[in-house]
């Protein structure tokens, strides 16, 4: 099962489930996949039951009948791994002692914030 979210025929974006060959609507449980996320464990185990019992009189898609969205519509940032290079020759790049992530605003300008990345 994979999250989605979707838009059908109304141009809603609404959350869902990928399974197998079908997208499950998730709007009557969810208002989307973050607050999905951010709901913790109680949510998420009630969601992953309603899967699992689902009948044929929730609705459910083909995927050629809707448009996927990304899963997560409106994230509060977004974190890149940056990768640096040395620039002497092609090919040669320089491996810091700890990974470096930046961090930037999801919408908007701003100016990006570096932070050393601890390592797992």
């Amino acid at each position: 099962m994979r999250l989605v979210s979707f838009t059908e025929s109304d141009q809603k974006p609404r959350p869902g489930a990928l399974q197998g060959d079908r997208v499950v609507d998730l709007s009557d449980q969810l208002g989307d996949i973050r607050e999905l996320i951010e709901g913790g464990p109680e949510l998420q185990h009630s969601v992953y039951e309603f899967l699992g019992f689902l009948g044929k009189a929730h609705s459910q898609f083909s995927p050629t009948q809707v448009s996927l969205l990304p899963p997560i519509l409106n994230p509060p940032r977004i974190f890149c791994l940056d990768r640096n290079s040395s620039g002497d020759t092609e090919g040669s790049y320089y491996l810091p002692e700890a990974p470096v992530s930046t961090e930037r605003p999801a919408f908007g300008g701003g100016v990006a914030k570096t932070h050393p990345t601890a390592r797992l």
